[in-house]
């Protein structure tokens, strides 16, 4: 019997602790909220560098595999294309294949 009492009495201190925890205070919400509010802020601005930084790269592979291709069609041979342009020699051997004026 003394055990349940005990057990009641720490379950008791249990439920005013998240109480507390629950419980809002109104002087500070307006803080929080501003706070959610620059940090959802600087998460956008974040990913938008993000974003704009892979777009960037994309258009330079995109740019090498043009370059390269270019440059096979000039006679260029895969090795030289790949040194130049800094595409892996798969990625020239790729195009190399796709490309209807090198395989014909």
């Amino acid at each position: 019997m003394l055990d349940i009492l005990a057990s009641n009495r720490d379950f008791n201190i249990d439920i005013f602790e998240e109480l507390k925890m629950l419980t809002i205070d109104v002087e500070k919400l307006a803080t929080y909220r501003l706070g959610m509010e620059k940090g959802m802020e600087k998460g956008m601005e974040k990913g938008m560098e993000k974003g704009v930084e892979k777009g960037i790269e994309k258009g330079a592979h995109i740019q090498a595999l043009e370059i390269a291709k270019n440059m096979l069609e000039a006679g260029f041979n895969p090795s030289q294309v790949a040194n130049l342009t800094g595409l892996t020699p798969e990625e020239v051997e790729q195009l190399k294949s796709e490309s209807p004026k090198l395989n014909g």
